[in-house]
């Protein structure tokens, strides 16, 4: 058996990548050029074509959607796989439905080759995981469409009993998301119940509000199917694995409490990797002694206000305005809570000890919304 050296091994793996690249490129053309069919149709006029998700394949350049307009559904074997969108009336017609088996048959190419993607990206990113940071794997990463550093990390994934039977169904929403059928693919790779997203580093409350949307929609669609999400910030490559390993010791923990939602508001990040390493029992047992009688249902309103009055670093006049009451109201249920814990919250050992609890509660999912 010949082993082929370093060089040969990076000439073997550009031109995997290249030709993986040029059969996106070529996917992408296929969907903008039947695309244009569907502009023809429609001389000098805005339309718009979307996905499933409402996530645009096309839509006339240079022209805002107009205030009143118009939809046509598209369908493959009664199956509906997109929207028409148009600022006249429509109705279907035999070349519209030819064209629709075309964009159908078209967008269905482009997905295969983008979860194909995903599977080659999430191959990697276990790579890493098991080996650490080889020059060999971040080269790959790279190739694989991976930006320079600093990075978003972000980590999906399916919280219920038998996550395989929706899988393919987060895989498209989340691809048809983040990716948005560009001719680049952005590093989005599989990983178990889920995806990873690797993406160029994003302002904190942009990626949190947008996150925050993909799981209203995903909710709307979905409810039966929670899921979880989780994102960080990654500064660079150094701490990359040891990042991954943080979310996935999260998202482990997610899967095995069936806690979801977006985890990142759900507890303070600089308790992530002591609570995540505690098993979902030790943690009941921890808020229980901790927080006792405050759990009482009829202590509901004490327990959420006591939360937000150590978010807020006892700023009375914030929690009021967080929940809407008045100031008297919040330093009324922070004497009461003193009192059914028997506790002193000028007494530091005290507070920390509370919050720790409370953050074991909200990733519990045990709390009401706070």
């Amino acid at each position: 058996m010949i082993v082929p050296d370093s060089h040969e091994k990076k000439l073997n793996i550009y031109s995997a990548s290249d030709d993986s690249r040029l059969q996106g490129e070529r996917a992408v053309a296929i969907l903008q050029a039947v695309c244009k069919k569907w502009q023809a149709l429609f001389p000098g006029t805005w339309i718009k074509l979307v996905d499933r998700y409402g996530v645009a394949f096309y839509e006339t350049p240079g022209r805002p959607m107009p205030s009143i307009h118009y939809s046509l559904p598209l369908t493959f074997y009664e199956e509906r796989f997109g929207t028409l969108y148009s600022q006249g009336p429509l109705s279907p017609t035999p070349l519209t439905r030819e064209l629709a088996v075309e964009l159908s048959g078209a967008a269905t190419q482009l997905e295969k080759w983008g979860e194909t993607e995903g599977e080659r990206r999430g191959e990697k990113v276990s790579r890493l995981l098991a080996e650490g940071l080889q020059d060999e794997t971040y080269l790959l990463m790279q190739l694989c469409n991976l930006s320079d550093p600093p990075w978003t990390v972000t980590a999906v994934q399916i919280v219920q009993p038998l996550p395989f039977q929706q899988m393919h169904l987060l895989r498209q929403f989340l691809l048809a998301h983040l990716w948005r059928y560009e001719p680049s693919f952005p590093f989005l790779g599989w990983r178990p119940n889920g995806m990873w997203a690797l993406l160029p580093e994003t302002a904190s409350d942009v990626w949190a509000t947008k996150l925050s949307a993909l799981l209203r929609e995903w909710s709307a669609l979905y409810p039966a199917v929670p899921i979880a999400i989780y994102w960080d910030q990654c500064p660079d490559a150094s701490i990359l694995v040891n990042k991954l390993h943080h979310i996935n010791r999260l998202m482990d923990f997610a899967a095995h409490g069936q806690v979801s939602g977006l985890l990142n508001q759900r507890f303070d990040r600089h308790f992530l990797s002591y609570l995540a390493n505690i098993s979902p029992e030790n943690l009941r047992r921890l808020v229980v002694d901790t927080l006792g009688p405050l759990l009482d249902p009829e202590h509901q309103d004490t327990l959420r206000t006591l939360y937000k009055y150590l978010e807020y670093h006892q700023s009375v006049a914030k929690v009021a305005g967080s929940l809407f009451v008045h100031k008297n109201t919040v330093i009324y249920r922070i004497h009461q809570a003193e009192q059914i814990l028997n506790q002193n919250f000028k007494d530091t050992n005290s507070v920390a000890e509370i919050w720790i609890a409370l953050q074991a509660l909200s990733l519990l999912d045990m709390a009401p919304s706070l």
